[in-house]
């Protein structure tokens, strides 16, 4: 029988995220889950985990409209 999902696989490293568990810490893209919980949009931490950074407003107005033009479905489907 085969495994399916990511039970017992562990990742050593990883450029887009920190975890310290001992420490309680979870760092994604550099800023503290805590406070991108707090102070940021689901949209903008997206952007900072596909982009490296936080995005300023027009890339952030961006963002948001490709998201909105992939989220549209196709008429024919809704006939």
């Amino acid at each position: 029988m085969s495994k399916s999902g990511l039970e017992g696989v562990i990742v050593g490293q990883s450029r887009l995220s920190y975890i310290d568990g001992d420490q309680g810490e979870l760092i994604y893209g550099g800023y503290d889950i805590d406070d991108l919980a707090r102070n940021t949009t689901f949209e903008e931490v997206c952007y900072l985990l596909w982009n490296g950074k936080l995005p300023n407003r027009g890339e952030l107005e961006g963002l948001r409209r490709e998201l909105e033009t992939a989220r549209q479905v196709d008429r024919r489907l809704l006939d």
